[in-house]
């Protein structure tokens, strides 16, 4: 799979970032239920690499890419990360090259400065790596929400200045949510496919 995974007009690439203990993993393997997938742990690079396969879209796949990017809430910057994380020049191409980025948060109430304090530092990171902020490439998934004490969707979506429209909620642990998730998605594929093709 790395030799292809991301080459152009071949697979649509997606990168999967977020708050820390959010359950980005716990995401992908619950998406390993919803659809047919090939799953690659590489960790070498501290990423798991989940490619999948959808009958509304013809003769392409969808990967996944978990970006583990290990003591990330102790820097501030990509170059830093170099010096203690494996495979940092794989992930910031991945993350440079994504055609779109799910982010992970946690619903908890507990957890609304953690998201708060992640998403300035990704976006100060996307920043540094030379790709825009652009919310039409974005779907914020706010995990966990089959537990006690959470927020609520418009107090969350507020709070870190999220439009609703791009953010929904999901548990990973019982799935619920993970099949409207899948529908917004191809959306948002498609929603970028005609991106493309107004481009000159």
């Amino acid at each position: 799979m790395s030799g292809n995974k991301l080459e152009e007009n071949k697979e649509y690439n997606v990168a999967v970032i977020g708050t820390i203990l959010s359950g980005k993993t716990t995401f992908l393997d619950a998406l390993s239920g919803i659809w047919e997938t090939e799953t690659q742990n590489e960790p070498s690079s501290n990423m798991l690499y989940l490619r999948v396969h959808d009958p509304k879209i013809e003769g392409r796949a969808i990967v996944f890419a978990r970006i583990g990017l290990a003591g990330a809430r102790h820097v501030s910057t990509f170059e830093q990360l170099v010096k203690i994380n494996k495979g940092y020049l794989e992930q910031q191409h991945f993350l440079s090259a994504a055609d779109v980025v799910i982010f992970i948060l946690d619903h908890q109430r507990a957890m609304l400065d953690q998201n708060k304090r992640s998403l300035q530092q990704w976006k100060a990171l996307f920043t540094e790596i030379g790709r825009s902020w652009q919310p039409e490439e974005f779907l914020f998934v706010a995990n966990k929400s089959d537990l006690p004490n959470i927020c609520s969707f418009d107090e969350l979506a507020v709070a870190l200045e999220i439009p609703p429209m791009k953010m929904l909620t999901v548990s990973c642990k019982t799935r619920q949510g993970i099949s409207t998730f899948k529908s917004r998605l191809l959306g948002v594929l498609a929603d970028v496919d005609k991106g493309k093709s107004r481009r000159p």
